[in-house]
């Protein structure tokens, strides 16, 4: 039994030895090929073995030829392990390599082929860039809608400014009052898609949540907002109207101000004349909630995943009014900066968006409604 207690800790000590410099050595080699890290992770294993088992016989064996019949077994099982590695390193990097050139197409070609036969490692890889390509592709395609249709938007209106102020400069304008409302007119439709477009790059670059936050009535909010579009409203024949407690959130009030004029001017545009459009303020537990029901008829159940993307429109005619289908990704950004989220939702008659943000936490629970 001592013999065996002696020799476990000849073969432990050796093993530790020889492990501890392999274990200092293949992270150097890091920066190295796979197969060089391979190799001497193996090497290392291998070398740890042959030294212990050496190291036990020379200690233990009294016989000198036993210890080299001993030394040359081991010596051949590390040139075979070591041969093996080689083989499996090659395997490897051939594998990378087939991963490496689908990469390069896919930078060259904009497509993405997986490598034949992967292993389960590279198999899980490919898969991820394929879904990374999808995800890329569909920003592209988004980007090129927005693109195209903020031309479009953008040319309308400036075109007709330069020749209303050509007609009017000349004297030849029929009506220099009308012409002057519409200028006007259009110069506001271009403002807002400017604001839209910055209010988007400000909250898609925000590095971090925002902290310049204050409390605010979400009810007087939602107030304003009805207050800003009555106007707009009336010229529709659309009736406007807004509800609920008081409830308070930790919040920008120009962004979320902005975002709530949002949805309701896309419930004014989309609701018939003699229609009603309903804002609402509530709670849920820690959420706050305000919502914007319209009488549109309703959003076909295809597009309710689509419709806070950026540049979409249901309809792809670009009409002088309908704005650059900016809007609702406006209120998503805006909603998402302040910790929330926004959602649609069909419901009789129309549509229901629904904006939800946590609550303040400082909230007085106050019971003052809004009519």
């Amino acid at each position: 039994m001592r013999d065996v207690v002696v020799s476990a800790a000849i073969a432990a000590g050796y093993s530790l030895l020889v492990g501890g410099i392999g274990a200092l050595t293949v992270p150097l080699l890091r920066r190295r090929s796979i197969g060089s890290a391979l190799g001497a992770a193996v090497l290392t294993s291998q070398l740890a073995v042959v030294v212990a088992v050496a190291g036990t016989a020379a200690g233990m064996f009294v016989v000198g030829y036993d210890v080299a019949v001993v030394a040359v077994a081991c010596a051949v099982a590390t040139l075979v392990g070591l041969a093996v590695t080689g083989v499996l390193a090659r395997q490897v990097a051939g594998g990378a390599e087939e991963l490496r050139s689908a990469v390069r197409d896919l930078g060259r070609r904009g497509s993405f082929t997986a490598p034949p036969d992967p292993a389960p490692e590279q198999a899980a890889l490919s898969a991820e860039l394929a879904h990374a390509l999808d995800e890329l592709d569909a920003v592209r395609r988004a980007r090129r809608e927005l693109v195209a249709g903020l031309s479009h938007d953008l040319r309308s209106p400036l075109a007709g400014i330069r020749a209303m102020a050509e007609a009017l400069e000349d004297g030849v304008a029929p009506d220099p009052p009308r012409y002057h409302e519409t200028i006007r007119r259009d110069a506001e439709r271009l403002t807002a898609m400017v604001d839209d477009l910055v209010e988007l790059a400000l909250h898609d670059s925000a590095p971090a949540p925002r902290t310049d936050l204050v409390p605010v009535s979400l009810t007087t909010l939602a107030a304003d907002a009805v207050s800003a579009a009555e106007a707009v409203a009336a010229e529709a024949g659309v009736r406007v109207h807004a509800s609920g407690p008081a409830v308070t959130v930790a919040c920008d009030p120009d962004a979320l101000r902005r975002a709530a004029g949002n949805l309701l001017q896309n419930a004014i545009r989309h609701t018939p004349g003699g229609g009603t459009v309903t804002v609402t303020v509530g709670s849920d537990g820690t959420d706050a909630l305000i919502s914007v029901t319209d009488g549109c008829g309703g959003i076909p159940a295809e597009h309710l995943s689509r419709v806070f993307d950026t540049g979409w429109r249901a309809s792809r005619a670009r009409t002088p009014d309908g704005g650059a289908g900016l809007g609702l990704a406006v209120v998503r950004a805006v909603t998402r900066a302040h910790g929330g989220s926004v959602g649609v939702r069909n419901v009789p008659g129309g549509c229901r968006f629904e904006i939800r943000l946590p609550r303040d936490q400082g909230e007085t629970g106050s019971e003052a409604r809004v009519s």
